[in-house]
């Protein structure tokens, strides 16, 4: 009967030894362990992040792209960009 049982608590501490290292393994060695997964949201979450932000700058553009055809924008671009001006106007540049 002993020998029963303690071949019975040997299969038992044999496997719960293997369920745990099976358990590290899924969790801490695994190439699709929780780490990694972790990290993964993390930058999926940073990248959205970027992709709204430069969404927005593209929405920017366009409403700048879509001004131009003004005539008062064309000139004001022409003014600050590239120093143009007017017959008769002195420009005094002043940088910072």
């Amino acid at each position: 009967m002993l020998s029963i049982l303690r071949n019975q608590l040997g299969k038992r501490s044999t496997l719960l030894v293997v369920g745990l290292i099976i358990l590290l393994w899924v969790l801490f060695l695994d190439s699709h362990s929780v780490l990694n997964r972790v990290q993964w949201h993390r930058e999926a979450d940073r990248l959205r992040e970027q992709n709204q932000t430069m969404e927005t700058v593209i929405v920017q553009v366009q409403e700048e792209l879509s001004r131009r055809d003004d005539e008062k924008e064309i000139e004001r671009i022409a003014r600050e960009s590239y120093a143009m001006r007017r017959d008769g106007e002195t420009v005094y540049r002043v940088e910072e």
